[in-house]
């Protein structure tokens, strides 16, 4: 998988409340989709790093965002292992 900072920002707070997801009580703040080669070998990778399955190519960090695992599309350029 490979990161771009350039894509987003982000910034970290001393405490943060766990979300939980799905649910009306915790309103979802932002959705990020991680483009990968492999969806079941990144997703093995994503759980082994911390992260929660949730259902289907979704999945929650450990601090409980969603984020969904999508196959790279055609359009897009290849990844690199770096």
């Amino acid at each position: 998988m490979r990161w771009y900072p350039n894509a987003a920002a982000s910034h970290v707070l001393r405490t943060t409340p766990r979300r939980g997801w799905p649910g009306p009580a915790v309103p979802q703040q932002m959705h990020v989709d991680v483009m990968v080669e492999d969806v079941a070998a990144a997703g093995a990778r994503v759980v082994a790093l911390g992260a929660h399955h949730l259902e289907d190519d979704v999945y929650a960090d450990p601090a409980g965002h969603p984020f969904c695992l999508i196959r790279r599309p055609g359009w897009a350029p290849p990844l690199d292992a770096g």
